[in-house]
């Protein structure tokens, strides 16, 4: 996530950032070039027209920040703090040595206190009011504050004291200021291997992100998870060797270990605050990706090296395509000095030297990798994605939202929770708290550790050619045929419309629970018993039993749902959308309404019309997807009783 570029002082944090880049051997295309971004702060441009397949970025992995290599790295390691968590201290850390981190420039680019200003989770209460009825308020906003707080009391605190860090920096041992750091590394946070977990990776946050991306990340995930080699190493000679420790037995090489969370359930409307983004892509380092020039050959070794002219201290516009505005830093006089010094160099060291260097090529270092993934016109903003997430995720964690996001998301769990009580149905309640994870995905919650045990050495035996979707923690993807760890899932995450208005499969299921007869529910409870589970089998869901339910809800037809159910739903979703105690605005009211605000005086504003136009654009949806059904349905009865009549 880019940071805004506000003043001279920033400009100059992004110059040394630059300087700091080159001299760590992080590449970057001289197809790239860096200004401000219509949607703020700035953003990475193509320079030119870049085809598929290249590669933008190249980051070592001896370069990224992570609970793994910090300065910390063994307090965490006993502490067993991983994930968000561990990154977060990281981070705190690094930052509290100031020039004496290893990543000073980079960590000075990044700016506490305007990412909590634009983060809905430290707005005052005033403001928050803004998103009352909206997903975002109901169960982000209060269920987030809560868990950062008691985590920050229980782990984090006493950890901090116990070791004594920044004990001359009294602000860094604040509740404040682990949210602050949180919420930095949240927004920045890729999943590297199972030796890095979660880590921030310099240079690849500067892509801005799109719902339809343009670039895909890529790495190496199986690595030592001991010592991160992705070569062979000690540890799995001493595994072969029949001398591996028990924590050696985890796994070396593989996909065993998880520095924070693997999955991501993307509809969740609870605490999701572990995150990262992007799609993450395993791939191995052989595989060869093309560098956006038309004569490779000629112009590969310039455009895999970091080029000065992507970055500059100045960001400032320019209608001129060929110059940017930037100002370039300029190496020129460090690179005579080099060549007036090669010219002393005798024979013998040249030869050396090539040596070294071909030595070099043959032992490509493990690495992280920004790739095109199809042709990017000249001078369009380069995206990446953070994830098919809805709005309200979106908003608690990068503090941006999008206008009728294609993966948004509207629950109505509170409005069932009230159906529930209003009709004595605790007891169906109940049954489908137990039971909705075989219904939806047809394995007893029991046998998930053997499926997620299969499925890795799956995954390990394929040698992980293809992306890891996943959450990334980045993208918040399931892989297809792994379903959500039924502890990261309740049947309340599952009650949601998608951006279309259609019920997600969970929804379908739970209506026709609700609107069973007695009989039929004994019926159906029964059948469960047997692990027969037909009985609450869709069209979407009879040919695919271990999908994700997101990636069927948007198949399902008018014969999903029975009349009862098609009545009940309608009534839910009447029933949310007066949750927002609004007078009723449509969607296009407000839309109308935050067009005509100016985005520097009221962003606030802005971003909670932006997040309730939207839900109220899925809701419309589904109205009027109802209403075509009871209409579809009307017009049939009314042909079958005409036919009737003739007869």
């Amino acid at each position: 996530m880019a940071t805004a570029i506000s003043n001279q002082d920033q400009k100059n944090k992004y110059a040394k950032f630059v300087s700091w880049m080159i001299d760590n051997n992080i590449q970057v295309s001289s197809l790239l070039t860096l200004r401000e971004s219509p949607l703020g702060g700035i953003g990475v441009f193509a320079r030119k027209k870049i085809p598929g397949d290249s590669l933008l970025l190249t980051v070592p992995k001896n370069v990224v920040l992570s609970p793994s290599n910090c300065g910390i790295a063994n307090l965490l390691d006993d502490a067993d703090f991983e994930g968000m968590l561990g990154l977060a201290l990281a981070y705190m850390f690094e930052r509290s040595l100031g020039p004496a981190s290893p990543w000073y420039e980079y960590l000075q680019t990044i700016d506490h206190s305007a990412l909590a200003q634009e983060n809905p989770r430290f707005w005052g209460p005033a403001d928050q009011e803004l998103l009352a009825g909206t997903e975002l308020y109901y169960h982000t906003l209060r269920v987030e504050d809560d868990d950062v707080t008691e985590v920050f009391k229980f782990d984090v605190a006493p950890f901090i004291e116990r070791h004594g860090l920044f004990a001359d920096q009294p602000e860094m041992r604040t509740l404040e200021y682990y949210r602050d750091s949180l919420l930095a590394v949240a927004s920045r946070a890729f999943e590297i291997d199972v030796y890095h977990g979660l880590s921030l990776v310099p240079g690849a946050c500067l892509f801005n992100h799109s719902a339809n991306e343009d670039v895909h990340f890529e790495v190496q995930s199986q690595v030592c998870p001991l010592c991160g080699s992705a070569d062979f190493c000690e540890h799995l000679l001493n595994k072969l060797e029949g001398g591996h420790d028990e924590e050696e037995e985890d796994g070396c090489h593989g996909h065993t270990h998880s520095h924070g969370d693997d999955h991501e359930h993307t509809h969740s409307h609870g605490d999701d605050h572990e995150h990262s983004h992007s799609h993450s892509h395993s791939h191995s380092h052989g595989h060869s990706h093309s560098h956006g020039a038309e004569d490779e050959e000629e112009e590969e070794e310039e455009e895999t090296e970091l080029n000065e002219d992507v970055l500059s201290s100045s960001f400032e516009d320019s209608e001129d395509e060929s110059d940017d505005g930037f100002e370039d830093i300029d190496e020129d006089e460090e690179e005579e000095e080099d060549d007036d010094g090669d010219d002393n160099d005798n024979e013998e060291n040249d030869k050396d030297d090539d040596e070294e260097e071909e030595e070099e090529e043959e032992e490509p270092q493990d690495t992280c990798d920004i790739v095109t993934i199809h042709t990017i016109p000249s001078g369009q903003e380069i995206f990446n994605t953070y994830g098919e997430l809805s709005n309200h995720n979106l908003a608690s964690r990068y503090g941006f939202v999008i206008w009728d996001n294609p993966h948004e998301t509207v629950g109505l769990s509170l409005e069932i929770q009230a159906y529930i009580a209003e009709n004595n149905l605790a007891k169906r309640e109940a049954w489908w708290a137990r039971s909705f994870y075989e219904a939806l995905y047809e394995i007893r919650p029991d046998q998930y550790e053997e499926l997620a045990e299969a499925y890795e050495n799956r995954e390990d035996e394929e040698d992980n050619h293809h992306g890891s979707g996943g959450k990334n923690w980045q993208d918040g993807e399931e892989e297809e045929g792994l379903p959500p760890s039924p502890e990261e899932v309740t049947w309340e995450d599952e009650a949601y419309l998608t951006s279309d208005g259609k019920p997600s499969e969970g929804l379908v299921k739970m209506l026709k629970v609700l609107t069973l007869s007695d009989q039929a529910f004994v019926t159906l409870s029964l059948q469960f018993e047997a692990g027969n589970y037909s009985g609450l089998q869709t069209p979407a869901s009879s040919s695919s039993s271990s999908s994700s339910s997101s990636s069927a809800s948007s198949s399902f037809n008018s014969s999903s749902l029975s009349d009862k159910a098609r009545i009940l739903l309608k009534a839910l979703v009447a029933l949310r959308g007066k949750r927002y105690a609004d007078g009723g605005l449509s969607s296009s009211q407000c839309k109308k309404i935050m067009d005509e605000l100016q985005p520097s005086n009221d962003p606030r504003k802005i971003m909670a019309l932006t997040i309730k136009g939207t839900e109220k654009l899925v809701l419309e949806r589904a109205a009027a997807w109802l209403a075509k059904i009871e209409k579809k349905r009307t017009s049939n009865t009314t042909k079958k009783s005409s036919k009737a009549g003739r007869r």
